[in-house]
């Protein structure tokens, strides 16, 4: 039988997933990635054959990363939206070379999971619709214009073209929601009651604040 690898897989993953987080894809090759491992190419060219091949492992891992820290959230409908797109914020802020990596094109695949798809389920529409006491294709146009707002503001954060803190940014996503909701009916105490906080007030469940671009 073929002896074990000395290099694990998921320890080859992990080191590229950190010099992805810390340099950015261009920064993510074999050698590099063995540097990090002080080993040479051998093994990893072995288990996953060239770097397209880690490259699929990578962008897995990636995923499943922003996932559990950005946007495993629960909650009714509502709070677990906004706590999800906070996460995309979040992300941007935090760790922009995966944020670019994830949805500005450079994993050259479509993101499976993350803020673009958590609240686009049939039953977490009809959820939100129903919360909000508004039809469910009003709850699909409100899901919708927040995810393009949402994703359009922390990929100006990724690009880093904004200086703004992490509280003035979640306020915004925040004030834009309301004015949404207000425009289909809904009353802001409803909505204040469902987030279970006031108009304008803001979590700080995350470790956040200043960045700089």
């Amino acid at each position: 039988m073929p002896s074990s690898p000395k290099i694990l897989k998921e320890n080859i993953v992990r080191a590229a997933l950190e010099l992805l987080i810390e340099k950015g894809n261009a920064g993510v090759t074999i050698k590099t990635v063995a540097n990090r491992l002080g080993c040479s190419t051998q093994p990893i060219s072995r288990q996953f054959g060239s770097m397209g091949g880690l490259r699929q492992e990578l962008i897995k891992a990636a995923e499943r990363y922003a996932f559990e820290k950005y946007y495993d959230v629960g909650g009714n409908a509502l709070a677990a939206f906004e706590k999800s797109g906070w996460g995309a914020i979040d992300l941007a802020i935090n760790e922009p070379n995966l944020y670019r990596f994830l949805y500005m094109g450079e994993s050259e695949r479509r993101v499976e999971g993350g803020f673009l798809t958590i609240p686009r389920s049939e039953e977490s529409r009809n959820h939100l619709a129903e919360l909000l006491q508004i039809t469910p294709q009003e709850a699909d146009r409100f899901i919708t214009t927040m995810i393009l707002y949402t994703q359009g503001v922390a990929t100006i954060i990724a690009a880093k073209a904004v200086r703004d803190d992490r509280e003035t940014i979640h306020r915004m996503v925040r004030e834009t929601g309301f004015v949404f909701l207000k425009g289909l009916g809904v009353a802001p105490e409803r909505v204040e009651a469902l987030l279970g906080r006031s108009y304008g007030e803001l979590t700080t469940d995350r470790e956040g604040g200043a960045y700089d671009a």
